[in-house]
C-alpha cells in the first residue's frame, strides 16, 4: 500500500463489545469502556465522515490562528478581512458534512439531537457564506 492510500484511509476502529450487565462476577462498568451502540455505516461513509471532521478542525484552527493578527491590528485593510474570512468559508461546508455523516451513525432514539445539529449548521453555512 502506498503512503498516498495509506493517508486516505480513515484508521481502523475496532468494535467494541456490550459490557456484561447481569451476573455475580459482573464488576461496575467504568465510563472508559462503556459501550455506545451506533448505526452500522459504509467504509466510504466512516472515511468521509472522519476526514471532514479533520478538515473542519484543520479550518477551526487556521481561523483561529489568522484572528490573533486581526484583533491585534497587526494587519491592515484588505488582508485583516481576508484572514478570517477564507477559513470560515472553508469550515462552515465541512462542519456541515461532519454533523451529516454524524446524523448517519446515530441511533433513532438520539437521532433528535443530531438532526439539530445538522439544522443550526445548515442555518451556520447560510449565514457565513453571504458575505
Amino acid at each position: 500500500m502506498s503512503s498516498t492510500t495509506a493517508l486516505l484511509q480513515a484508521p481502523e476502529v475496532a468494535p467494541r463489545s456490550p459490557p456484561a450487565t447481569s451476573g455475580a462476577d459482573a464488576g461496575p462498568v467504568k465510563a472508559a469502556s462503556a459501550y455506545v451502540p451506533t448505526r452500522p455505516v459504509s467504509d466510504w461513509t466512516a472515511r468521509m465522515g472522519f476526514w471532514s471532521g479533520v478538515l473542519a478542525a484543520g479550518f477551526s484552527l487556521v481561523f483561529s490562528i489568522a484572528s490573533v493578527p486581526v484583533l491585534l491590528g497587526a494587519v491592515g485593510p484588505p488582508w485583516d478581512n481576508v484572514l478570517t474570512l477564507v477559513p470560515s468559508l472553508l469550515l462552515a461546508p465541512c462542519l456541515l458534512v461532519l454533523l451529516v455523516y454524524v446524523d448517519a451513525g446515530t441511533l433513532e432514539h438520539d437521532r433528535l439531537w443530531s438532526r439539530l445539529g445538522v439544522a443550526f449548521a445548515g442555518i451556520y453555512v447560510a449565514l457565513v457564506s453571504v458575505v
